[in-house]
């Protein structure tokens, strides 16, 4: 974290604004809103990556919109809002639509 506000073209993508930041599966830790505001301060925008497919944040989907009202991006994985990866997910996908807080529409094309 030190070393991506130090220096954030190591991290970002092409070496421009954007930065990729997946949740943990394991948990949320509060500090995490505190994080994104100093990568934000550093030149960054957040973008976060699947939050539909995280079980943390299936729980507490405001959490993400708190995380777009500060200034953060959403990239939701396309296969998930049409139920690929379940009910649970497709849910908290067409929800994160719903609410305007969807930006990036990703493949998972890697996975194939």
């Amino acid at each position: 974290m030190e070393d991506a506000v130090e220096h954030p073209q190591r991290y970002t993508i092409a070496a421009k604004q954007y930065l990729l930041v997946e949740p943990s599966d394991y948990g949320i830790p509060p500090q995490v809103t505190d994080s994104l505001l100093k990568l934000q301060a550093a030149g960054m925008t957040p973008i976060i990556t699947h939050p539909e497919r995280n079980a943390h944040l299936q729980r507490r989907p405001e959490r993400v919109l708190e995380w777009v009202e500060q200034g953060c991006l959403v990239q939701v994985t396309a296969s998930a809002v049409t139920g690929s990866w379940g009910d649970t997910t497709c849910r908290i996908a067409q929800w994160l639509l719903e609410h305007d807080a969807v930006h990036v529409l990703a493949s998972d094309a890697h996975n194939e």
